[in-house]
């Protein structure tokens, strides 16, 4: 791999990140907003089962 862009991938990955959302935000409904990170929960999950 290039090591200059090596060095550079955590602004590049920032920078695509952004262009991509506002790229596909234009493509939504308004009633829809893309999020650039989101947190996922499960709620109310137990422990596995054996079957």
């Amino acid at each position: 791999m290039n090591s200059f862009f090596e060095q550079q991938w955590r602004d590049a990955h920032t920078r695509l990140i952004t262009y991509l959302s506002d790229a596909l935000q234009e493509r939504l409904p308004p009633d829809l907003a893309i999020r650039a990170e989101e947190e996922t929960a499960a709620i109310g999950a137990g422990e596995k089962r054996a079957t």
